[in-house]
């Protein structure tokens, strides 16, 4: 009987298989089993090439496939694998099976050897390492000198930031964003009014974790570490000093109402001037009173001023007192500069 007789049939082929998985990566080890597949992991992920680009957003990939599926779980939105638990849906198998390990069978077996973290996925503990443990942030936005501790942190930035770009828009009102998770925060936040998240010392409730530890760092800590080069200001978010930085100093508003031609600095803030002044939309009803806001930031607003008596705002040549800072710059206008915009 000859060797090969020898070898039973059903582990023939596996010999085959191991055998064939002669190309390896000389940076990595990895093995394939084609020099194709070899060369596109190299330029993908050694070499980071990616010259597949998406004509709807800045993403770029390393594989046309990839691209492909990017452009029908992303934009066309397939999401055909269903959480029987929760009913969130994924476009890839791979991703439900994920989602099910880690956040409902609570499968989270990559250990931080630095301190008590663990994830669902090796690539999130590398990140959690690479920025929480090694403060790498090599990636240097030119513009802004931001720094980021990954490559694909800095091209979010750099895309929402500065270009501007906000592809992903919800199809229940005229809000935009930059990431696909913000979208997907906002729907659940505003939308769906999911909030899981509370925090323990106001109990105040957020729809994200992260959403949770901004409010605790901002609001309790005191945390603010963006400053504005060009006045005292100070925020929380780098997002807010972007914002603030727009509106104030470079007195950007592109956005116009075409009724009453006034300018915001926000697409968002014109949909709501729309909705409260023009369409006479007021969804926000005082819990104390039956006064009705056109936003959730004027009942705030009405809240302290009228019902809890806040006035924080003074005048420093008479010392009266305001509840808001535009009653405060009327007030200037009006008593001490001597200025009556409101003729009687």
């Amino acid at each position: 009987m000859s060797d090969k007789q020898d070898i039973p049939k059903s582990s023939q082929g596996k010999v085959k298989r191991s055998e064939n998985k002669t190309f390896q990566c000389h940076i990595c080890t990895k093995n394939f089993g084609n020099k194709s597949r070899l060369n596109t992991h190299v330029k993908g992920v050694h070499e980071n090439l990616r010259p597949f680009k998406c004509k709807l957003c800045a993403a770029t990939f390393h594989q046309n496939g990839v691209l492909n599926r990017h452009m029908r779980t992303v934009h066309q939105r397939i999401k055909p694998f269903v959480c029987e638990i929760c009913l969130q849906t994924f476009g890839l198998k791979q991703s439900l099976k994920v989602h099910d390990d880690t956040v409902h069978k609570g499968l989270k077996p990559f250990q931080c050897k630095l301190c008590i973290a663990s994830f669902g996925l090796q690539c999130n503990l590398t990140k959690h390492i690479k920025m929480v443990h090694e403060k790498l942030k090599p990636f240097i936005c030119e513009i802004c000198k931001n720094a980021f501790a990954l490559k694909s942190y800095l091209k979010v930035h750099s895309d929402t930031v500065h270009t501007g770009l906000k592809p992903f828009e919800c199809k229940l009102c005229a809000a935009t964003f930059g990431q696909e998770n913000n979208l997907t925060a906002h729907i659940k936040t505003v939308h769906d009014k999911l909030k899981p998240f509370v925090c323990e010392i106001c109990i105040q409730t957020f729809s994200t974790k992260s959403n949770l530890k901004n409010h605790t760092d901002i609001v309790h800590k005191g945390l603010k570490p963006f400053n504005c080069k060009l006045c005292s200001a100070i925020f929380g978010l780098q997002s807010n000093l972007t914002k603030h930085f727009k509106t104030v100093h470079e007195k950007l508003k592109p956005f116009v109402c075409e009724i009453c031609t006034r300018a915001f600095a926000q697409k968002i803030s014109l949909k709501k001037h729309i909705d409260s002044v023009h369409k006479g939309l007021k969804p926000f009803q005082c819990n104390i009173c039956p006064a009705l806001s056109g936003s959730k930031s004027d009942l705030k607003k009405h809240i302290k001023t009228v019902h809890e008596k806040q006035k924080p705002f003074i005048c420093e040549i008479c010392l009266q007192t305001f509840g808001q800072k535009n009653s405060l710059k009327r007030h200037i206008a009006a008593i001490h500069n001597s200025l009556k915009p409101f003729n009687y």
